[in-house]
């Protein structure tokens, strides 16, 4: 019962290890110029700012077009003009910001900031239940990893 229990150590000690290789050599994709595949954008262009209304509001009558569009007796004259609504909608929301007002900014800092911290304590809390205290080093926007 011994080996069988060190065997299983061993295992996934190397399983470890050569997890910690693959982190220890991965690099990020460089997305910094905006795109991930070439003459791929990674995210749309934002050329104009709407308020929260405005994108509810498009948001609201993409799924209207979506519910005419579902109609089995809609002609084609119909379907295509449809379509056509929602593709310039939705072409107008991806191109746009949403404006938000100083309150919104701090509720999403507020809940970026929580959900930050749940993930640090997770990374924690796995941390000590697999025993990696000393193996593992939590990396966030306070500390760096160092590779020798």
């Amino acid at each position: 019962m011994s080996s069988a229990k060190s065997n299983s150590q061993a295992i996934t000690k190397d399983d470890l290890n050569s997890a910690a290789k693959i982190i220890k050599e991965f690099e990020n994709p460089n997305i910094s110029e905006g795109k991930m595949r070439e003459g791929q954008d990674v995210y749309p262009k934002k050329t104009e700012t709407i308020t929260r209304k405005q994108a509810i509001a498009m948001r609201g009558r993409i799924q209207e077009i979506d519910n005419a569009l579902e109609d089995e007796n809609i002609s084609k004259e119909d379907y295509d003009a449809l379509m056509e609504e929602r593709n310039s909608i939705q072409d107008k929301f991806n191109r746009s910001d949403i404006k938000r007002t100083p309150k919104e900014e701090r509720e999403r800092e507020e809940y970026a900031r929580r959900q930050w911290n749940r993930a640090h304590e997770v990374a924690e809390e796995w941390t000590e239940k697999l025993n990696l205290n000393d193996d593992v080093q939590i990396v966030d926007e306070s500390t760096c990893l160092l590779v020798n």
